[in-house]
């Protein structure tokens, strides 16, 4: 997926591009190996598609074990959303906004306890703040 959005392609598997009718000079390429679009997808899920299980347990473990330790908060941070983002990779359906208090929660979980003042402040917080926000909190503690 991630090299499918470096190459604006994105657009291809999701449906926003839709196909060209019949009278389209480039109808001819969107049927040369398949008459429908199911055949087509279902051929490329057989060839390719193999059981991502065991690599999204790897990213989610990866996820539930990162702590901050003597990282910098933006090196702690950046860490976990590589791994939100290659775990977003492997399930396209699932979206970083979908995700994000739980997102959220592991960061906070993640910090050092010096940080246990301004993460109760943010938990305490109703409504809770957006990850960023609650990211900007910590960073502003840090840098004090």
């Amino acid at each position: 997926m991630t090299g499918l959005q470096a190459r604006d392609k994105v657009v291809f598997i999701n449906g926003d591009f839709l196909r060209p009718n019949a009278h389209h000079a480039d109808h001819k390429r969107w049927v040369f190996h398949s008459s429908d679009a199911f055949g087509l997808w279902e051929e490329i899920r057989h060839q390719f598609g193999g059981c991502i299980g065991p690599r999204l347990y790897e990213i989610r473990r990866y996820i539930y074990y990162t702590k901050q330790g003597r990282d910098f908060v933006a090196c702690f941070y950046n860490k976990l959303k590589t791994l939100w983002k290659k775990l977003m990779s492997l399930k396209p359906a699932m979206r970083f906004g979908d995700f994000e208090e739980e997102n959220m929660m592991l960061f906070l979980m993640g910090l050092n306890e010096d940080y246990k003042a301004t993460r109760s402040q943010i938990l305490l917080s109703d409504p809770l703040p957006n990850l960023a926000k609650a990211y900007g909190m910590i960073t502003n503690v840090e840098n004090c």
